[in-house]
């Protein structure tokens, strides 16, 4: 069941969907950063079903929060975003990681790449070199390469969660994944549609080193997502 914990305000611009899972020692720092650049209202996080006070950390905030009452995973976190965000006026929305991997103080660096390069899904590119794990660095890179391959677009970084999603991709591509496969159902699906896409820079945070992704798990949702869509 989800639960929407404040009341409803409309406005335009840019919005921010912040998925989050046991990030309670985390989120209030990115939020804090956030607010610097974004309205509350147009500030969306989806606690999917923390247990160590996530939700509390960010309630105190007075952003839109969103509570799943057991973790379903992070597309279906950034799906219940997408379709909260839609009900206001927002032109489009900036996705970020609430354990602070993703510095939010890029955050006019992004709108600013994506007003100059007209594209309708911004994808962050991340530079791995001595910030990750080998077989991280294996995974993105070849998950990226395959990617670009069935896609006829050149896709340097399919798997990094900072992006700039239009209002226009959220209401015309439906989405079905649950986990982190979503994140490559997008760009393949936005591709297919004729979506302009674009790029920029992402700098690589220690806290990247944590991550809740499972590597079988993911690998094969992965590549049924490939399957489905080319």
């Amino acid at each position: 069941m989800i639960r929407e914990q404040t009341a409803t305000a409309r406005s335009g611009g840019i919005g921010v969907i912040i998925p989050a899972y046991q990030s309670a020692a985390a989120v209030g720092s990115v939020l804090s950063k956030v607010l610097s650049y974004v309205p509350r209202r147009r500030v969306y996080v989806i606690d999917d079903g923390s247990t160590d006070g996530t939700a509390d950390r960010a309630g105190e905030f007075g952003i839109r929060l969103i509570r799943h009452d057991r973790n379903l995973g992070k597309g279906s976190a950034l799906r219940a975003g997408f379709s909260r965000a839609l009900e206001d006026p927002v032109e489009a929305v900036i996705t970020l990681d609430s354990d602070g991997q993703h510095d939010p103080d890029l955050i006019p660096v992004l709108i600013q790449a994506w007003r100059m390069q007209g594209a309708d899904l911004m994808l962050g590119t991340r530079h791995f070199k001595g910030a990750m794990s080998w077989d991280r660095v294996l995974s993105n890179t070849l998950s990226s390469l395959i990617v670009s391959c069935v896609s006829g677009r050149r896709i340097p970084d399919s798997q990094c969660g900072y992006r700039l999603i239009s209002r226009t991709i959220m209401e015309s591509i439906p989405l079905a994944g649950r986990l982190y496969e979503m994140e490559t159902e997008i760009i393949l699906k936005a591709v297919k549609a004729g979506y302009k896409i674009g790029s920029f820079p992402v700098s690589l945070k220690e806290s990247e080193a944590s991550s809740h992704i499972s590597r079988l798990r993911d690998i094969i949702r992965y590549l049924r997502v490939i399957g489905r869509n080319f």
